[in-house]
């Protein structure tokens, strides 16, 4: 519930050139996404990846067949070129590869968005442990607690059950 809440109000907000969502599944968020990219009037590529293809076509969406855990060598050259850019993972593999992926390829104003972080905070506090200095980009997670290099933006359930808290990265 909160993707399609946070998802639409962070693309009318950005407004991005590109997204790259790992993690196709089915291949519908992808549709989506570029269909409410559409009808932001953006002009705006999704590029999604997953380890199994995806049948669909869509004249602003692209799907990769290829293991999250090796962006560099599944992605086209220049795949995150374009920018303001939104970076999904919602892949479950890989985590910290794609962070580490993106980490040098997004600029000011860009973010990433872990999905479903609740059994990821080890690869996000590894990641922040490993980069103590703020990025330009933002990152957006919703996790059981506070990472390192991170302040809690919409605190949820204190318990860690149900609603989790979305943390940003500090920039």
């Amino acid at each position: 519930m909160f993707d399609f809440a946070l998802l639409s109000m962070l693309l009318a907000e950005l407004r991005p050139a590109t997204i790259l969502e790992i993690g196709s599944g089915n291949g519908a968020s992808a549709l989506w996404l570029a269909d409410l990219a559409a009808m932001n009037a953006l002009v705006c590529r999704v590029l999604s990846v997953d380890v199994n293809s995806v049948p669909i076509t869509h004249p602003a969406a692209d799907f990769v067949t290829g293991d999250a855990r090796d962006l560099t060598s599944v992605l086209p050259e220049g795949a995150l070129a374009r920018g303001p850019r939104l970076v999904l993972e919602d892949a479950h593999v890989g985590v910290r590869e794609v962070m580490e992926y993106v980490h040098d390829r997004l600029a000011e104003g860009d973010y990433l968005v872990l999905e479903d972080s609740v059994g990821k905070v080890e690869h996000l506090e590894g990641f922040t442990t490993a980069h103590p200095d703020a990025t330009p980009w933002t990152l957006v997670t919703p996790t059981i607690s506070g990472s390192p290099g991170t302040d809690v933006d919409h605190p949820g359930d204190s318990r860690g059950v149900g609603a989790a808290r979305w943390v940003r990265r500090r920039a």
